[in-house]
Protein backbone atom coordinates (compact mmCIF):
# COMPACT_ATOMS: atom_id res chain seq x y z
CA UNK A 1 0.00 0.00 0.00
CA UNK A 2 0.96 3.45 -0.82
CA UNK A 3 1.66 5.82 2.07
CA UNK A 4 0.12 9.07 0.96
CA UNK A 5 1.97 11.35 3.72
CA UNK A 6 5.46 9.91 2.49
CA UNK A 7 4.80 10.00 -1.35
CA UNK A 8 4.35 13.88 -1.36
CA UNK A 9 7.81 14.18 0.34
CA UNK A 10 8.96 11.66 -1.98
CA UNK A 11 8.30 14.29 -5.07
CA UNK A 12 9.54 16.87 -3.40
CA UNK A 13 12.49 15.29 -3.25
CA UNK A 14 12.78 14.76 -6.71
CA UNK A 15 12.19 17.73 -7.60
CA UNK A 16 14.72 19.28 -5.44
CA UNK A 17 17.11 16.47 -7.39
CA UNK A 18 15.78 17.98 -10.63
CA UNK A 19 16.84 21.61 -9.83
CA UNK A 20 20.08 20.58 -8.45
CA UNK A 21 21.30 19.68 -11.51
CA UNK A 22 19.91 22.76 -13.30
CA UNK A 23 21.83 25.37 -10.80
CA UNK A 24 23.93 24.92 -7.15
CA UNK A 25 22.14 24.95 -4.07
CA UNK A 26 23.20 28.71 -2.42
CA UNK A 27 20.85 29.43 0.80
CA UNK A 28 21.11 32.55 2.54
CA UNK A 29 22.94 32.63 5.65
CA UNK A 30 23.91 34.84 8.70
CA UNK A 31 26.55 35.06 11.08
CA UNK A 32 25.47 38.96 12.51
CA UNK A 33 23.01 37.97 14.65
CA UNK A 34 25.35 35.70 16.82
CA UNK A 35 27.24 38.65 17.91
CA UNK A 36 25.16 41.28 20.34
CA UNK A 37 27.52 44.28 19.31
CA UNK A 38 27.46 43.71 15.37
CA UNK A 39 23.44 43.44 15.46
CA UNK A 40 23.17 46.08 17.56
CA UNK A 41 25.05 48.07 15.24
CA UNK A 42 23.23 46.57 12.05
CA UNK A 43 20.19 47.08 13.65
CA UNK A 44 20.94 50.99 14.15
CA UNK A 45 22.36 51.44 10.45
CA UNK A 46 19.07 50.38 9.63
CA UNK A 47 17.25 52.34 11.27
CA UNK A 48 19.26 55.52 9.61
CA UNK A 49 19.20 53.92 6.31
CA UNK A 50 15.31 53.54 6.30
CA UNK A 51 15.00 57.19 7.43
CA UNK A 52 17.94 58.14 5.09
CA UNK A 53 19.76 60.42 7.96
CA UNK A 54 22.49 61.48 6.74
CA UNK A 55 23.79 62.93 9.75
CA UNK A 56 23.34 60.12 11.79
CA UNK A 57 24.85 57.63 9.07
CA UNK A 58 28.33 59.97 9.42
CA UNK A 59 30.07 58.81 12.54
CA UNK A 60 29.75 55.29 11.02
CA UNK A 61 31.14 55.49 8.06
CA UNK A 62 35.04 54.93 8.51
CA UNK A 63 37.35 58.12 7.75
CA UNK A 64 38.78 56.44 4.65
CA UNK A 65 35.74 54.62 3.40
CA UNK A 66 36.27 52.84 0.12
CA UNK A 67 33.25 53.49 -2.15
CA UNK A 68 35.18 52.70 -5.46
CA UNK A 69 38.12 51.06 -6.79
CA UNK A 70 39.56 54.58 -7.78
CA UNK A 71 41.18 57.59 -6.03
CA UNK A 72 37.69 58.76 -5.01
CA UNK A 73 37.05 58.00 -1.63
CA UNK A 74 36.74 58.92 2.06
CA UNK A 75 33.89 60.15 4.21
CA UNK A 76 33.33 62.93 2.78
CA UNK A 77 32.84 61.80 -1.16
CA UNK A 78 30.53 58.65 0.30
CA UNK A 79 28.49 60.98 2.10
CA UNK A 80 28.32 63.72 -1.43
CA UNK A 81 26.77 59.64 -3.12
CA UNK A 82 24.14 59.16 -0.15
CA UNK A 83 22.75 62.79 -0.62
CA UNK A 84 23.05 63.10 -4.52
CA UNK A 85 22.07 59.52 -5.70
CA UNK A 86 18.59 57.87 -3.36
CA UNK A 87 19.73 54.79 -5.29
CA UNK A 88 22.58 54.24 -2.79
CA UNK A 89 20.63 54.40 0.35
CA UNK A 90 18.10 51.46 -1.81
CA UNK A 91 21.15 49.59 -2.34
CA UNK A 92 22.84 49.34 1.45
CA UNK A 93 19.33 48.49 2.84
CA UNK A 94 18.93 45.22 0.53
CA UNK A 95 22.54 44.64 1.99
CA UNK A 96 21.75 45.00 5.19
CA UNK A 97 18.59 42.63 4.57
CA UNK A 98 20.51 39.47 3.33
CA UNK A 99 22.93 38.34 5.60
CA UNK A 100 26.38 37.48 5.80
CA UNK A 101 29.71 36.43 7.32
CA UNK A 102 32.42 37.66 9.36
CA UNK A 103 35.89 37.09 7.84
CA UNK A 104 37.57 37.87 10.91
CA UNK A 105 36.22 38.38 14.44
CA UNK A 106 36.18 42.11 13.53
CA UNK A 107 35.31 42.48 10.04
CA UNK A 108 31.45 41.30 8.37
CA UNK A 109 30.93 41.46 4.94
CA UNK A 110 27.21 41.57 3.34
CA UNK A 111 25.44 40.32 1.46
CA UNK A 112 25.57 36.47 1.74
CA UNK A 113 25.70 36.67 -2.28
CA UNK A 114 29.19 37.98 -2.24
CA UNK A 115 30.30 34.88 -1.07
CA UNK A 116 28.83 32.74 -4.60
CA UNK A 117 31.12 31.41 -7.24
CA UNK A 118 30.59 28.82 -9.90
CA UNK A 119 33.58 27.08 -11.08
CA UNK A 120 35.26 29.96 -9.44
CA UNK A 121 34.07 32.44 -11.55
CA UNK A 122 32.53 35.37 -9.26
CA UNK A 123 32.56 37.66 -12.28
CA UNK A 124 29.84 35.32 -14.10
CA UNK A 125 27.79 34.15 -10.98
CA UNK A 126 24.11 35.46 -9.41
CA UNK A 127 22.37 34.25 -6.58
CA UNK A 128 18.68 33.91 -6.88
CA UNK A 129 17.32 35.00 -3.44
CA UNK A 130 14.28 33.72 -2.85
CA UNK A 131 11.86 30.97 -3.52
CA UNK A 132 10.18 29.16 -6.70
CA UNK A 133 11.55 32.19 -8.76
CA UNK A 134 10.52 31.99 -12.51
CA UNK A 135 13.18 31.19 -15.04
CA UNK A 136 11.15 32.45 -18.39
CA UNK A 137 11.76 32.09 -22.02
CA UNK A 138 12.26 36.10 -22.75
CA UNK A 139 12.21 39.21 -20.57
CA UNK A 140 9.08 39.64 -19.77
CA UNK A 141 6.24 38.15 -17.41
CA UNK A 142 3.94 37.26 -20.23
CA UNK A 143 6.61 35.20 -21.80
CA UNK A 144 6.39 31.47 -20.51
CA UNK A 145 7.92 30.37 -17.51
CA UNK A 146 10.33 27.24 -18.14
CA UNK A 147 11.37 26.46 -15.03
CA UNK A 148 11.74 27.90 -11.37
CA UNK A 149 14.44 28.01 -8.87
CA UNK A 150 15.34 29.00 -5.01
CA UNK A 151 17.71 30.44 -3.18
CA UNK A 152 20.61 28.60 -5.79
CA UNK A 153 23.82 30.21 -7.66
CA UNK A 154 23.23 30.29 -11.44
CA UNK A 155 25.48 31.44 -14.52
CA UNK A 156 24.84 34.71 -15.98
CA UNK A 157 24.58 34.49 -19.88
CA UNK A 158 25.87 36.66 -22.62
CA UNK A 159 24.24 40.12 -22.78
CA UNK A 160 22.80 39.11 -19.13
CA UNK A 161 22.19 42.85 -18.19
CA UNK A 162 20.91 43.85 -21.83
CA UNK A 163 16.87 43.87 -20.97
CA UNK A 164 16.22 46.44 -18.15
CA UNK A 165 14.44 44.18 -14.98
CA UNK A 166 15.82 41.01 -15.65
CA UNK A 167 18.83 39.32 -16.00
CA UNK A 168 19.64 36.47 -18.26
CA UNK A 169 21.26 33.51 -17.07
CA UNK A 170 22.30 29.72 -18.19
CA UNK A 171 21.42 26.74 -16.29
CA UNK A 172 23.69 23.76 -15.67
CA UNK A 173 21.87 22.10 -19.02
CA UNK A 174 22.62 24.26 -21.50
CA UNK A 175 19.55 26.11 -21.31
CA UNK A 176 19.19 30.14 -21.48
CA UNK A 177 16.49 32.10 -19.56
CA UNK A 178 15.34 35.42 -17.69
CA UNK A 179 15.26 35.88 -13.88
CA UNK A 180 13.44 39.26 -12.54
CA UNK A 181 16.18 41.27 -11.52
CA UNK A 182 13.93 41.57 -8.08
CA UNK A 183 14.94 38.16 -7.59
CA UNK A 184 18.20 38.00 -8.60
CA UNK A 185 21.62 39.64 -6.95
CA UNK A 186 24.95 39.32 -9.36
CA UNK A 187 27.85 38.41 -6.86
CA UNK A 188 30.06 41.63 -8.03
CA UNK A 189 26.71 43.58 -7.03
CA UNK A 190 26.79 46.09 -4.01
CA UNK A 191 28.29 44.72 -0.99
CA UNK A 192 29.82 46.46 2.21
CA UNK A 193 32.48 45.73 4.78
CA UNK A 194 31.83 46.22 8.62
CA UNK A 195 34.55 46.72 10.44
CA UNK A 196 35.65 47.02 14.44
CA UNK A 197 37.65 49.97 15.21
CA UNK A 198 38.30 51.14 18.57
CA UNK A 199 35.29 49.17 20.10
CA UNK A 200 32.67 50.80 17.27
CA UNK A 201 31.40 49.53 14.25
CA UNK A 202 31.89 51.09 11.25
CA UNK A 203 31.70 50.84 7.48
CA UNK A 204 34.57 49.73 5.81
CA UNK A 205 33.59 49.69 2.08
CA UNK A 206 30.74 49.94 0.15
CA UNK A 207 31.52 49.29 -3.61
CA UNK A 208 30.36 47.34 -6.62
CA UNK A 209 32.43 45.57 -9.20
CA UNK A 210 36.29 44.33 -8.85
Amino acid sequence: MIDRLKLPLAVFGLACLARSALAEPFPPFDEGAANPSFAAFRAELTAIVEARDLARLEPLLDPAIRISFGADNGAAAALAEFRDDPGRWEELAAILSLGGKFETPDLFIAPYTFFAELSGDSFNTAVVIATDVNVRAGPSTATAAINALSYEAVALAPDALAAPGWVRIRLADGTLGYVSADFIRLVLDYRAGFALQDGVWRIQFFLAGD
